[in-house]
């Protein structure tokens, strides 16, 4: 993995720690997630203007990848924000961030199963049993309602989007590497991809709060309230995952990015307890450890 790569995949992760943050303290919801996209989303448009010519051609070749990504969006803060609503961030960080072992399976469903490694499976077995120790507060609190809880649920749908649009992302940032377009450094075909991105992401979110009556009202308020939380919100959303982008342009093998992502995970939790102050008994230092290397693994496999 280059050092430009590691550099830059690291300070994403702190920056997505962040805003993460931001968002548990500011009673999280669809519409407060919106509008920071809509901040967010303007930032790397003067790149897309730049290279408006070649926008017309990228649209037509990318359309498909940005419709599912932008679409999976929706469902990703829908369930952040009912994840953080219902938890702390300690427990629901950790699950959010369970994405690869996803991956691997929607491999499965694409008849790629023979890509996934013995080490890959191993991975999948200590995210699972990671993942059980979570929500217990001591190693006998052994009981159903903690896995069918919100935080729980919510958290699983969450990952499962951030797969899917990462792997949307990934087909994306090749094509535009391509040299289909002209020469773009890497820099460029992640600001494009940003921004092609940020825009599908918005109006399907747009659409999403649109059609609620309550959510419009919510969303009004928080335009008018705070303003200064969308603006850092928005900044930490995009400049995090335009970091991530361009780290994958400089890997050959975008694993290894996907693999060092997880140290948010000890840093979110870290976080949590230290700034939030999320208990941390035993067991979910445990589980947190086990879902830790497991993600790894899977990642790296």
């Amino acid at each position: 993995m280059p050092p430009i790569s590691l550099i830059l995949t690291f300070l994403s992760s702190v920056i997505h720690v962040g805003w993460n943050v931001l968002a548990k303290k500011n009673q999280p919801s669809a519409p407060l997630f919106l509008a920071g996209a809509l901040v967010g989303s303007l930032c790397p448009l003067p790149i897309l203007i730049y290279h408006l010519q070649k926008v017309p051609m990228i649209v037509a070749d990318l359309w498909i990848f940005l419709l599912i990504s932008g679409f999976a969006t929706i469902f990703y803060y829908r369930s952040l924000a009912t994840a953080y609503n219902a938890s702390n961030l300690s427990m629901a960080y950790p699950l959010l961030r369970s994405s690869p072992i996803f991956i691997v399976g929607i491999m499965f469903l694409l008849g790629k199963a023979h890509e996934i490694s013995s080490q890959c499976l191993v991975g999948i077995m200590l995210v699972i049993i990671g993942c059980f120790f979570l929500p217990m507060s001591n190693f006998r609190d052994f009981r159903k309602s903690n896995y069918f809880s919100r935080t729980f649920l919510a958290a699983l749908v969450a990952a499962t989007a951030t797969a899917i649009y990462s792997i949307s992302d990934d087909h994306s940032l090749r094509l535009l590497h391509s040299g289909k377009y002209g020469p773009l450094s890497n820099g460029e075909v992640a600001l494009i991809y940003s921004s092609l991105w940020g825009i599908s992401s918005c109006l399907w979110q747009s659409i999403g709060i649109a059609v609620r009556k309550a959510e419009r009202t919510v969303f009004l308020q928080i335009a008018q309230t705070k303003k200064k939380t969308s603006v850092f919100l928005g900044l930490g959303i995009n400049l995090g995952y335009l970091l991530t982008l361009t780290a994958m342009t400089y890997s050959q093998n975008v694993a290894y990015v996907i693999a060092f992502r997880q140290v948010n995970i000890p840093l979110g939790a870290l976080v949590g307890v230290l700034v939030l102050k999320d208990s941390f008994p035993l067991p979910k230092l445990t589980g947190l450890l086990i879902l830790f290397v497991g993600l790894t693994l899977v990642a790296t496999g």
